[in-house]
């Protein structure tokens, strides 16, 4: 009883090595091989946590990175729903001579000339062969003719399935 008492102290502060003294009364034995088992249980239990954990790490450490990526890359990104844009970067917003994303997302259709079933082709290849990438020709805000090359990626964002644009000036 001493030892089981002693076990379960050494558990509570995290020691997961637990060894079973030799018992020779039957009961004792099987409380003896209980503990012990659980031990291995809450050891595994602590592993996968604590890889969990990292994995966690490393996923909110990659999304820091895409947003940094994301908001001061010179190219552009663009995050479309069936509707139109919901979030512009401010290199496509450089790019089209745009000061505010607003200016984009409530206009959109000035700078995308594709029609509405155009484009709803574009994400349906985009879907089916991971990627979709075009040459377009939009205008700015000055009325300029913009040469793009543009990439769409089917993404999953704020639980809905989007499609992730990446535009490159190619007048570069």
């Amino acid at each position: 009883v001493r030892w089981a008492a002693a076990s379960l102290k050494k558990l509570q502060k995290g020691d997961l090595r637990v060894e079973a003294p030799d018992i020779h009364i039957k009961e004792l034995c099987e409380i003896a091989d209980l503990l012990e088992n659980f031990s291995s249980y809450i050891s595994g239990l602590y592993m996968r946590t604590s890889q969990l954990a990292g994995d966690s790490a490393g996923k909110r450490d990659l999304e820091e990175v895409m947003r940094v990526v994301f908001m001061a890359s010179l190219d552009g990104y663009s995050i479309w729903d069936e509707e139109g844009p919901v979030e512009v970067s401010s290199g496509l917003l450089n790019m089209l001579g745009l000061e505010r994303k607003e200016q984009l997302i409530e206009n959109w259709r000035t700078y995308d000339l594709a029609t509405e079933e155009a484009r709803r082709a574009k994400y349906r290849r985009a879907r089916e062969n991971g990627y979709w990438r075009e040459e377009v020709v939009v205008p700015t805000a000055s009325g300029e003719r913009l040469p793009l090359e543009v990439t769409y990626l089917p993404i999953s964002f704020k639980g809905k399935q989007m499609t992730l644009r990446y535009t490159r000036d190619l007048r570069k």
